[in-house]
């Protein structure tokens, strides 16, 4: 029988491997491979970033340091110059990539830029946002990088966003600071595509400032709209929510939620991710008279992989995914509904979107989007260690 790899022994395999990715992908390029190298041997050297502990989680440091690799003709400082801080993991690559592209103090939150190089239908690409990186460290104003309007507040507001949102998302989150809103309505305009996403800046600026002046809208409702909105807007590109009270558009998105899935054709399906599915066995407890006892609680996460199956989901948990097919046979998303069964029942407690081309568990909502319960935030984070997926911040608030 084959004996199971210890844990340090499965993590440096693991590392090995990640390494071995990361060269082949900068092969065509001798000097970027170089670079490349030059990166590892240092950090290895001097710091933990490649560690078993700095990569037993978080992002693919391995992949951050490509990227920064095949910037290497603009590179300020010799790497060899670096000294590492004593701190986590992502304090050390932001200080080492602040060495090499940047003449001013940057924003921590500008180091997830080289972790996502992927391009996105629709969202800001990574090396765009690489561009920003080099600019912004250059001296420029953030108002003059970005492709929407931002006021000098909004600008001054960017460089102090939290640590740990993404480039995007600090423009998002400075842009609803600055207008009034609060860190609620912030989070949760992020975990939608806007937190991707700066198309048509002066549209979207609106529907913010819709949002801001509607404080009785709870967050939980934000995702939907936004979704409600963008499917409006590419079938009538004059949609506004201009003059519309809060109440009439949550009208307008139940009955909008009421006919998804209609006009998809039934037989419609695709093929599983090859993220796995996942089952986890707790105990509650249940009162039976006069005495207490623990039952078992299965918890199981599963792919949905046809229209027919998120047009279900979508009908019982009142919200929006069977929009989501066109996007999930194009492999950008995959789609899945965690499920509780205790004494035989089974119930549909989550529905879960996982942004494969980044492998990150990016949005999970309960019945009428409402946010999921400390229990389930668990489970998911089970899974996502367990999948090796990233979990988007604003999805655990």
């Amino acid at each position: 029988m084959t004996r199971p790899l210890a844990f340090g022994e499965a993590a440096k395999r693991r590392l090995d491997a990640a390494i071995h990715r990361s060269r082949a992908d900068l092969a065509a390029e001798r000097k970027h491979l170089a670079a490349y190298d030059e990166l590892v041997h240092l950090v290895q050297a001097r710091g933990t970033l490649l560690s078993r502990r700095g990569t037993a989680r978080g992002p693919d440091v391995c992949a951050g340091l490509a990227a920064l690799a095949t910037h290497a003709r603009d590179w300020l400082r010799p790497v060899c110059e670096w000294r590492r801080q004593h701190a986590s993991p992502w304090v050390q690559f932001a200080s080492l990539a602040e060495h090499l592209l940047a003449r001013f103090p940057m924003p921590r939150f500008m180091a997830s830029v080289w972790f996502d190089r992927v391009r996105e239908h629709g969202a800001v690409s990574s090396p765009v946002l690489e561009d920003w990186y080099k600019r912004l460290g250059a001296g420029e104003s953030i108002r003059t990088i970005v492709p929407c309007r931002l006021t000098r507040r909004m600008a001054h507001l960017f460089l102090s966003a939290p640590s740990h949102l993404t480039a995007v998302g600090a423009v998002r989150w400075a842009q609803v600071a600055s207008l009034g809103g609060s860190r609620e309505l912030a989070a949760a305009l992020i975990a939608t595509r806007l937190g991707r996403e700066l198309e048509s800046g002066d549209f979207w600026e609106s529907v913010l400032r819709f949002f801001v002046v509607a404080p009785e809208l709870d967050p939980v409702h934000v995702g939907p709209i936004v979704d409600f909105v963008h499917a409006q807007r590419a079938l009538r590109p004059d949609f506004a929510l201009k003059g519309r009270t809060a109440a009439s558009v949550l009208r307008l998105v139940e009955e909008w939620h009421a006919g998804l899935g209609l006009g998809l054709e039934r037989g419609e399906t695709w093929v599983a991710s090859t993220l796995r599915a996942f089952e986890w066995v707790d105990r509650v407890a249940v009162r039976r008279g006069e005495e207490v006892e623990l039952e078992p609680r299965v918890w199981s996460i599963r792919e949905l992989c046809s229209t027919g199956e998120l047009r279900a989901e979508g009908r019982a948990m009142r919200h929006c995914v069977a929009t989501y097919a066109a996007r999930c046979l194009r492999r950008e998303c995959s789609i899945w509904s965690m499920q509780i069964e205790t004494a035989g029942a089974r119930r549909r407690v989550l529905t879960i979107e996982v942004d494969m081309t980044r492998r990150k568990l990016c949005q999970a909502r309960r019945k009428c989007n409402a946010r999921p319960s400390v229990a389930e935030r668990s489970v998911l984070l089970r899974w996502a260690e367990h999948a090796g997926l990233d979990v988007i911040e604003p999805l655990m608030a």
